[in-house]
């Protein structure tokens, strides 16, 4: 099964012009160059509809609209969210402009076994500390919350993407670099 992780472009408000800027000054700081060129500031993990389609191709040469299928897991605290939760793809990613995403083929039996795992997540509070603890020399993290990019590092070491030990504390930015580093490649979200 195909999976992707969607990257936010963080450009659209000061939230997340600030995460950009602050992960940066903290990739400077841990000489981690190689992840200063993503700009990202908020990451999803987006699974296609059950036909296995993220977008119908077709309604969008016509019609000019971009309307994606699937559903997307994160944890967020943007519009009624309060941490993680599901979310259809075309609530999340209304403004494709400003996303990119990476895509992986994932062994069905993998999506499978980590199916109820991700659920088991849904209804955890959003993890304020851990992303406090960018900051800190210590971390800070709760385990019984989450943040976006911590998430979808887990559900990327489930699905064997991520290899070896799983990174806790980890950005949006530093997640891609992992995942290109994986193989992925970075794709605009809207085709040009």
């Amino acid at each position: 099964m195909k999976k992707r992780y969607v990257f936010h472009k963080g450009k659209d408000s000061w939230v997340g012009r600030g995460i950009v800027v602050w992960t940066f000054v903290l990739g400077i700081a841990r000489l981690d160059f190689k992840s200063l060129k993503y700009n990202y500031s908020h990451v999803e993990e987006w699974s296609p509809d059950m036909y296995g389609n993220f977008r119908d191709d077709w309604s969008s040469m016509i019609h000019d609209t971009y309307t994606p299928y699937g559903e997307c897991y994160s944890s967020t605290t943007r519009g009624k969210a309060e941490g993680v939760r599901y979310a259809p793809a075309s609530e999340v990613l209304h403004n494709p402009e400003r996303w990119d995403y990476i895509e992986f083929d994932v062994p069905d039996n993998l999506v499978r076994t980590a199916k109820p795992l991700l659920r088991n997540k849904v209804g955890r509070k959003y993890d304020f500390s851990g992303i406090y603890g960018f900051a800190l020399p210590w971390n800070p993290q709760n385990p019984f919350k989450e943040y976006c990019s911590e998430l979808c590092c887990w559900t990327a070491w489930l699905y064997q993407i991520v290899k070896g030990k799983l990174i806790k504390r980890i950005s949006p930015r530093r997640l891609a670099k992992l995942l290109v580093q994986a193989g992925g490649v970075i794709k605009p979200l809207l085709p040009t």
